[in-house]
């Protein structure tokens, strides 16, 4: 058969659409409202039998955290296996909620959010009164024990993975590959899988960690970091007539994908979190809000980022007024949480809610460009107000406070770095915070003034 060398007009228009299709699986999050939890059950079901796995329980949780708490919740359940017994019902799920959720709950009461908590505990509740019965004590725990995530990724790449992309391979040259690899299946991942999947999964971590929980890996297939590879090989399946032997084994795993934004994959049981009901970015794509979180799941599990940044609960909302963003900043002593209460601030409420958080005024301003074309503003401010115990590089007291700003080029996020007050020219104060004897090609600053 003789390779696809080239892409027609209509297959080239089909790039495009193909990837804001898959997009919007994810950021179009509200698609998936209506899936109903006895399709996820089906779905997860079905999933284990094309890994030739043991039918599973599926528990069905409204967020990333949710399925963390609930999975530490049925580990700890043994613990009154003796109690429980044979009961079953309200009985059964009685003493397993109030006797280990109080273990659980003395971990993280400080930090969790009650209305996670709370329902998780109507979840689990519900479903194990439902699925596990008399066989509480013993089953369950034994299924927590044995994550089997390698198991399906084996099993989804071996039957599908390998196979498609060797057929892909085979039938197209390197310049067709390249192409849609580039527009669709790289534009994909980029947007989803670094923000949606990576940051959002390292914040869960470090809470459950926090809250000296177990950590369970999420899934690392059947799930959003998924669409990268699957939009590639539905492209090829629906615009050219390649893949068609496999066009059943795809379709399979995109339906899996579909029903679970991520998953906890053990031994005879599954932990499945819904999507998000709220995803906000910027026009790079990374997860962005400064009025409210930039991503929110249906319990009320929410996490903040500006510019594509985590950022604490508290110190997003106490950045959201001037006065108590000047506070915050002024005890912040990580340069990217103070890019973000720049950001907040700026967004909201202008320059002048800026100047006025800084309590600063402009000392220097000047126009430079860079060695790689890049051009920026560099702005050097004062605080109005001088402090007895800051000194300036002459070991004198009695300075203002003093910020230097720049901007970074790839993410537009602004930065003011603290600098020392003897500068007035802000060329200077750039080039004292980036020496020249740093190599060129390294040195960010490579200043001249416009």
């Amino acid at each position: 058969m003789k390779k696809l060398e080239s892409l027609n007009k209509n297959q080239t228009e089909q790039l495009e659409i193909t990837k804001t299709k898959w997009l919007n699986k994810i950021f179009n999050y509200t698609l998936y409202n209506s899936i109903s939890d006895e399709s996820i059950i089906t779905s997860m079901e079905e999933l284990y039998k094309f890994c030739n796995l043991e039918k599973p329980k599926v528990f069905i949780m409204d967020s990333p955290l949710a399925c963390q708490y609930a999975v530490n919740l049925l580990a700890n359940m043994d613990q009154v296996k003796d109690q429980v017994g044979d009961q079953v019902g309200d009985q059964v799920w009685n003493q397993v909620w109030y006797q280990v959720k109080d273990q659980v709950w003395n971990q993280v009461r400080d930090q969790v959010w009650n209305q996670v908590w709370n329902q998780v505990g109507d979840q689990v509740g519900d479903q194990v009164e439902d699925q596990v019965g008399d066989q509480v004590g013993d089953q369950v725990r034994d299924q927590v024990g044995d994550q089997v995530g390698n198991q399906v990724k084996d099993q989804v790449w071996n039957q599908v993975g390998d196979q498609v992309g060797d057929q892909v391979e085979d039938q197209v040259w390197n310049q067709v590959w390249n192409q849609v690899g580039d527009q669709v299946w790289n534009q994909v991942r980029n947007q989803v899988g670094h923000q949606v999947r990576n940051q959002v999964g390292d914040q869960v971590r470090d809470q459950v960690e926090n809250q000296k929980l177990n950590f369970y890996s999420f899934s690392t297939y059947i799930n959003y970091s998924d669409f990268g590879w699957l939009s590639f090989y539905e492209y090829f399946l629906n615009n050219t007539n390649i893949l068609k032997e496999y066009k059943e084994s795809l379709l399979t795993i995109i339906k899996f994908v579909e029903n679970s934004y991520i998953s906890i994959q053990l031994d005879n049981l599954c932990i499945v979190s819904k999507y998000p009901k709220f995803i906000s970015r910027n026009e790079n794509n990374d997860l962005h809000n400064t009025k409210q979180a930039a991503i929110e799941f249906k319990d009320g599990y929410k996490q903040y980022y500006v510019n594509g940044r985590f950022i604490e609960e508290d110190t997003f909302l106490n950045s959201q007024e001037v006065e108590s963003a000047k506070i915050i900043f002024k005890n912040e002593v990580n340069e990217d949480i103070k890019a973000c209460i720049i950001t907040i601030i700026k967004e909201n409420f202008g320059n002048g809610g800026l100047l006025k958080m800084l309590d600063a005024v402009l000392i220097d301003e000047q126009k430079v460009s860079h060695s790689n074309g890049y051009t920026e503003t560099l702005r050097l401010y004062h605080s109005k107000q001088k402090y007895s115990f800051l000194q300036n590089s002459k070991g004198e007291l009695n300075q203002p406070y003093a910020w230097f700003e720049e901007t970074c080029p790839s993410t537009g996020a602004i930065y003011l770095l603290d600098t020392c007050p003897t500068f007035t020219n802000v060329l200077d104060c750039a080039k004292w915070h980036r020496p020249e004897n740093i190599p060129s090609e390294l040195n960010y600053f490579w200043l001249s003034a416009n």
